[in-house]
C-alpha cells in the first residue's frame, strides 16, 4: 500500500492499480472456467468471488490517463492512487458479477477494515495512525 509513485509493473502500469486491480482481474479471469464449472456442480448453483477493496475508495474515482505512467499520474499523490485501484476493484467485482452471474457466479467487493499489519509501511505515520485499530481478538 502506498509505494512510492517511481514503482511501476513491467509494462509501466502504476504497481498499486497493476497490483490490486490488473493482477485481480487475471487472477480471477483464469480461474472462470473452474468457477462456472464449480457453479454448475453447487448445491446452489453458485461459486463466490470475493474481491477486497477498501474504504479508501472514496479517495479518488477513476482517472484513466493515470493507469499508465503518465504526467497527470506523477500529479496524484499516493493516497489518491491506492484510492483509485480500491475504486477499481469495486467496479471490478461489480462488472464481474454483470457478466458472469448467468453462469451462477457471485461476486462481491469487500472492505476488511483496517488491520494492522506490515502492508501499511508505506503509509505516513499521521495516516496510519488513524487508519490502524487493534485487533479485537488479538489486541495485536
Amino acid at each position: 500500500m502506498f509505494p512510492s509513485k517511481n514503482w511501476l509493473t513491467a509494462d509501466r502500469n502504476d504497481l498499486q492499480f497493476g497490483t490490486n486491480v490488473f493482477g485481480h482481474f487475471y487472477f480471477t479471469k483464469l480461474l472462470l472456467p473452474t468457477l462456472i464449472a464449480t457453479a454448475k456442480s453447487a448445491p446452489d448453483g453458485k461459486a463466490r468471488v470475493i474481491t477486497t477493496s477498501s474504504s479508501a475508495h472514496a479517495l479518488q474515482g477513476l482517472t484513466f490517463s493515470t493507469f499508465k505512467d503518465s504526467p497527470t499520474r506523477k500529479k496524484m499523490s499516493t493516497t489518491q492512487l491506492y484510492g483509485q485501484s480500491k475504486t477499481g476493484n469495486i467496479v471490478q467485482a461489480f462488472e464481474f458479477a454483470r457478466r458472469y452471474s448467468s453462469e451462477g457466479i457471485v461476486s462481491m467487493p469487500l472492505n476488511p477494515g483496517n488491520i494492522r499489519t506490515d502492508l501499511m509501511r508505506h503509509i505516513p505515520s499521521f495516516l496510519r495512525s488513524i487508519m490502524v485499530r487493534k485487533c479485537p481478538i488479538c489486541s495485536c
